[in-house]
């Protein structure tokens, strides 16, 4: 069974990467995998338009 983020969750993350957090010290912390956040951000510049 896949397991969905909410968008708010996934901003909360990217914000936190903005702010010089590390993505393997986020993932450690919130149980989210390196990868997800690497896809969320890559997504989010997409969107972006970026």
């Amino acid at each position: 069974m896949t397991y969905r983020c909410p968008p708010e969750f996934r901003r909360s993350f990217l914000d936190l990467v903005a702010a010089s957090r590390s993505v393997a010290s986020l993932s450690a912390c919130l149980g989210v995998s390196d990868q997800t956040i690497y896809n969320w951000r890559r997504q989010d510049a997409v969107d972006r338009g970026t």
